[in-house]
């Protein structure tokens, strides 16, 4: 991460010695090739499995489970989300 400022304040000495803007955010991607975009959640237990709700950005089958029936990604992952992860995303679970 500190290599990231660096860099960018080498080309822009304003991020480091003003401010910390958004065109200093944009420059992580242009003069560094990285991105300020948050590492996707990670699932709290697997798709096929009940259990407490899960974070539609773990997987790209949750999602469609969760725009399908809320429920899952608000209340619970219950065996009605398991099921769906079959007739939603046409995935199976063992």
């Amino acid at each position: 991460m500190w290599r990231v400022v660096a860099d960018i304040c080498a080309v822009d000495s304003y991020c480091c010695q003003v401010s910390w803007d958004s065109l200093c955010v944009g420059e992580v991607a242009s003069v560094c090739g990285q991105s300020c975009e948050p590492d996707p959640a990670e699932c709290v237990h697997d798709k096929c499995d009940q259990g407490g709700f899960l974070d539609p950005t773990c997987d790209g089958c949750v999602s469609q489970v969760c725009d399908a029936d809320p429920f899952c990604c608000e209340t619970n992952w219950d065996w009605l989300c398991v099921n769906e992860v079959s007739s939603v995303c046409s995935e199976t679970c063992n």
